[in-house]
Protein backbone atom coordinates (compact mmCIF):
# COMPACT_ATOMS: atom_id res chain seq x y z
CA UNK A 1 0.00 0.00 0.00
CA UNK A 2 1.49 3.19 -0.99
CA UNK A 3 -0.13 5.42 1.85
CA UNK A 4 2.42 3.74 4.26
CA UNK A 5 5.52 3.70 2.46
CA UNK A 6 7.69 6.05 3.50
CA UNK A 7 9.07 6.92 0.24
CA UNK A 8 5.49 9.16 0.07
CA UNK A 9 5.50 10.48 3.14
CA UNK A 10 7.23 13.89 1.93
CA UNK A 11 4.59 14.20 -0.58
CA UNK A 12 1.77 13.43 1.90
CA UNK A 13 3.12 15.39 4.67
CA UNK A 14 3.74 18.47 1.93
CA UNK A 15 -0.40 18.54 0.69
CA UNK A 16 -1.58 18.04 4.46
CA UNK A 17 0.67 21.13 5.26
CA UNK A 18 -0.66 23.14 2.25
CA UNK A 19 -4.37 22.27 2.33
CA UNK A 20 -4.29 22.82 6.49
CA UNK A 21 -2.16 25.64 5.38
CA UNK A 22 -5.17 27.19 2.92
CA UNK A 23 -7.56 25.98 5.56
CA UNK A 24 -6.03 27.53 8.56
CA UNK A 25 -5.79 31.12 6.28
CA UNK A 26 -8.93 31.30 4.78
CA UNK A 27 -10.73 30.52 8.41
CA UNK A 28 -8.16 33.57 9.82
CA UNK A 29 -8.25 35.82 7.53
CA UNK A 30 -11.89 35.56 5.48
CA UNK A 31 -14.40 33.32 7.76
CA UNK A 32 -13.32 34.17 10.90
CA UNK A 33 -13.52 37.89 10.60
CA UNK A 34 -16.79 37.93 9.24
CA UNK A 35 -18.15 35.45 11.56
CA UNK A 36 -16.70 37.74 14.87
CA UNK A 37 -18.39 41.26 12.62
CA UNK A 38 -21.50 39.49 12.27
CA UNK A 39 -21.59 38.51 16.36
CA UNK A 40 -20.33 41.95 17.31
CA UNK A 41 -22.79 43.77 15.26
CA UNK A 42 -25.86 41.57 16.63
CA UNK A 43 -24.44 42.46 19.83
CA UNK A 44 -24.43 46.10 19.65
CA UNK A 45 -27.51 45.36 18.65
CA UNK A 46 -28.95 43.50 21.27
CA UNK A 47 -27.26 45.94 23.59
CA UNK A 48 -29.40 48.95 21.76
CA UNK A 49 -32.35 47.09 21.65
CA UNK A 50 -32.26 46.52 25.29
CA UNK A 51 -31.73 50.03 26.22
CA UNK A 52 -34.30 50.77 23.82
CA UNK A 53 -36.43 47.81 25.65
CA UNK A 54 -35.71 49.35 29.21
CA UNK A 55 -36.58 52.96 27.41
CA UNK A 56 -40.08 51.56 26.15
CA UNK A 57 -40.51 49.69 29.54
CA UNK A 58 -40.23 53.14 31.46
CA UNK A 59 -42.00 55.27 29.40
CA UNK A 60 -44.68 52.51 29.63
CA UNK A 61 -44.25 52.23 33.10
CA UNK A 62 -44.92 55.91 33.52
CA UNK A 63 -47.73 55.60 30.86
CA UNK A 64 -49.43 53.16 33.24
CA UNK A 65 -49.35 55.17 36.29
CA UNK A 66 -50.58 58.33 34.38
CA UNK A 67 -53.36 56.06 33.28
CA UNK A 68 -54.24 55.12 36.84
CA UNK A 69 -53.93 58.66 38.04
CA UNK A 70 -56.39 60.01 35.38
CA UNK A 71 -58.77 57.13 36.04
CA UNK A 72 -59.15 57.87 39.70
CA UNK A 73 -59.61 61.97 38.94
CA UNK A 74 -62.68 60.65 36.41
CA UNK A 75 -63.54 58.23 39.02
CA UNK A 76 -63.95 61.46 41.49
CA UNK A 77 -65.16 63.62 38.87
CA UNK A 78 -67.92 61.04 37.98
CA UNK A 79 -68.64 60.37 41.32
CA UNK A 80 -69.16 64.46 41.94
CA UNK A 81 -71.24 64.27 39.34
CA UNK A 82 -73.31 62.19 40.55
CA UNK A 83 -74.01 63.11 43.74
CA UNK A 84 -74.67 66.37 41.83
CA UNK A 85 -77.66 65.19 39.84
CA UNK A 86 -79.10 63.15 42.90
CA UNK A 87 -79.21 66.08 45.10
CA UNK A 88 -80.77 68.21 42.19
CA UNK A 89 -82.97 65.13 41.74
CA UNK A 90 -83.75 65.32 44.85
CA UNK A 91 -84.83 69.42 45.00
CA UNK A 92 -86.26 69.19 42.39
CA UNK A 93 -88.27 65.63 43.40
CA UNK A 94 -89.22 67.88 46.59
CA UNK A 95 -90.47 70.65 44.84
CA UNK A 96 -93.03 68.64 42.58
CA UNK A 97 -94.22 66.87 45.83
CA UNK A 98 -94.88 70.01 47.68
CA UNK A 99 -96.44 71.24 43.78
CA UNK A 100 -98.97 68.07 44.33
CA UNK A 101 -99.18 67.75 48.00
CA UNK A 102 -100.70 71.97 47.37
CA UNK A 103 -102.43 71.25 44.47
CA UNK A 104 -104.24 68.35 46.27
CA UNK A 105 -104.92 69.91 49.10
CA UNK A 106 -106.77 72.61 47.16
CA UNK A 107 -108.31 70.40 45.38
CA UNK A 108 -109.83 68.46 48.35
CA UNK A 109 -111.32 71.44 49.77
CA UNK A 110 -112.93 72.59 46.38
CA UNK A 111 -113.93 69.28 46.75
CA UNK A 112 -115.16 68.93 50.37
CA UNK A 113 -117.02 72.56 49.64
CA UNK A 114 -119.14 71.53 46.64
CA UNK A 115 -120.00 68.23 48.87
CA UNK A 116 -121.24 70.51 51.39
CA UNK A 117 -123.25 72.43 49.04
CA UNK A 118 -123.97 69.80 47.59
CA UNK A 119 -125.25 67.93 50.87
CA UNK A 120 -127.06 71.38 51.95
CA UNK A 121 -129.05 71.11 47.96
CA UNK A 122 -130.41 67.59 48.72
CA UNK A 123 -131.47 68.17 52.20
CA UNK A 124 -133.51 71.57 51.24
CA UNK A 125 -134.69 69.24 47.92
CA UNK A 126 -134.73 66.08 49.60
CA UNK A 127 -138.42 65.90 48.72
CA UNK A 128 -138.41 66.30 44.96
CA UNK A 129 -136.13 63.31 44.10
CA UNK A 130 -138.18 60.93 46.60
CA UNK A 131 -141.25 61.97 44.40
CA UNK A 132 -139.87 61.19 41.42
CA UNK A 133 -138.49 57.93 42.37
CA UNK A 134 -142.36 57.19 44.29
CA UNK A 135 -143.75 58.44 40.69
CA UNK A 136 -141.20 55.84 39.08
CA UNK A 137 -141.86 53.20 41.21
CA UNK A 138 -145.96 53.93 41.18
CA UNK A 139 -146.28 54.17 37.50
CA UNK A 140 -143.84 50.67 36.98
CA UNK A 141 -146.08 48.88 39.27
CA UNK A 142 -149.95 50.37 37.95
CA UNK A 143 -148.06 51.01 34.53
CA UNK A 144 -150.77 54.54 34.78
CA UNK A 145 -148.75 58.09 34.60
CA UNK A 146 -149.19 60.12 38.10
CA UNK A 147 -149.52 63.77 38.29
CA UNK A 148 -146.47 64.88 40.24
CA UNK A 149 -147.19 67.75 41.44
CA UNK A 150 -150.24 65.68 43.76
CA UNK A 151 -147.67 63.79 44.72
CA UNK A 152 -145.43 67.21 45.27
CA UNK A 153 -148.33 68.84 47.44
CA UNK A 154 -148.80 65.88 49.63
CA UNK A 155 -145.40 65.21 50.33
CA UNK A 156 -145.13 69.41 51.10
CA UNK A 157 -147.73 68.89 53.63
CA UNK A 158 -146.53 65.71 55.44
CA UNK A 159 -143.32 67.49 55.72
CA UNK A 160 -144.57 70.81 57.30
Amino acid sequence: MPLFEINFYSSQVFWLSNVFGLFYLCLSRIIIPRIKHSIISRTNLTDIDEEKTKELNKKSEELEKFKKQQMLKLQEEISDIKQQALRQLEKTFNEKKAEVVSNLKFKTKKVEDQMKVYNKKFHDLEIEPCVNVAAAVIEKITGKTLDIELINKIAEKNKL
